[in-house]
């Protein structure tokens, strides 16, 4: 179909709008309400019938716009067959010339470009950098530039890695030759040292052998003074042994006296208070058949009593 028209769905807009409108004022009052149920049923339908309709008008235009764009398509391939070609040829006679233009640019910036490569040692085919635009060019350049200072300043810390390693070298060599200097002094030192404390030893063992005598003398003389302290105080202490055992037993018999005496009275406040118990019951005719019921809450006792049952049948 070559001519598309949209005036074929129907009916309109505006005339769907007017029928929902009236539609929408549609109610059912409840189920016992049939004419209402019955209006409802019947817009429904009617609603249902206009929407299968467009669409049904729908999918038909829709399969002529497909047939209409595949007929566009052939006429379109068709007359871009007879174009294309003779385009493409035009474009490759355009494209040498543009190239060759394009060599001669970079052919006169040929040196320039030498020029700032060998500032980081790269030497190269010109054939390779006139293959080279100048975004190519400047990516190319910068990585080589990385590759150079990075080996420098590998090289610069190989170097100083050597120097450290030499300055360390002579540092130990120096700490060796301190340490035996020192080792040699103390030889020096610890054997004079060894003289005067032989010296010296002697002399205290001197010392030690007169101050043993002497100790040995005070020893005897203390222990017969510790033997004479020690009857004595085994006196004092049969004595005191003694007395504690007499103290003792006259404790144990006025606590066995009072412990009798808080049991009598403790005997007597019982029954006083089993009596008062026994008073306060029978003040209230209380027996024990099931009528009465005691609670007891702490030192409280209540007394209830049922006084009937009535049951209604």
């Amino acid at each position: 179909m070559d001519n598309l028209n949209l005036e074929k769905f129907n009916p309109k807009k505006a005339e769907l709008e007017v029928v929902v409108n009236k539609y929408r004022e549609l109610q059912i009052a409840g189920i016992e309400d049939k004419a209402g149920f019955l209006a409802v049923d019947i817009a429904r339908k009617d609603l249902k019938g206009k929407r299968v309709e467009i669409q049904k008008t729908g999918k038909e235009l829709r399969a002529d716009a497909i047939a209409f764009q595949k007929k566009v398509l052939l006429v379109e391939k068709d007359l871009v067959s007879i174009i294309e070609p003779e385009e493409l040829i035009l474009k490759d006679k355009q494209d040498v010339i543009t190239k060759e233009k394009t060599m001669i640019a970079r052919k006169e910036q040929l040196p320039v470009r030498k020029e700032k490569l060998a500032e980081f040692s790269v030497v190269v085919d010109d054939a390779f950098l006139l293959e080279l635009d100048d975004i190519e060019f400047n990516d190319y350049m910068v990585g080589k530039q990385k590759e150079y200072l990075e080996n420098k300043a590998a090289e610069l810390k190989e170097q100083e890695d050597k120097l450290k390693a030499a300055k360390d070298m002579q540092d130990t060599i120096d700490a060796a030759a301190e340490k035996t200097r020192q080792e040699e002094a103390e030889k020096a030192k610890l054997a004079a040292q060894k003289v005067e404390q032989d010296k010296i030893d002697k002399e205290r063992e001197h010392e030690l052998a007169l101050k043993k005598l002497e100790d040995e003398k005070a020893q005897a003389t203390q222990a017969r003074e510790d033997e004479l302290k020690r009857l004595e105080q085994e006196k004092i202490d049969a004595v005191r042994v003694e007395k504690q055992k007499a103290l003792d037993a006259k404790i144990a018999l006025e606590q066995e006296q009072a412990s009798i005496e808080a049991e009598k009275v403790a005997k007597q406040l019982k029954l006083e208070k089993q009596k008062a118990y026994t008073t306060f019951l029978a003040k209230y005719n209380f027996v024990d058949d099931g009528s009465f019921k005691i609670i007891v809450e702490g030192n409280t006792a209540t007394l209830y009593k049922k006084l009937g049952e009535f049951k209604n049948k």
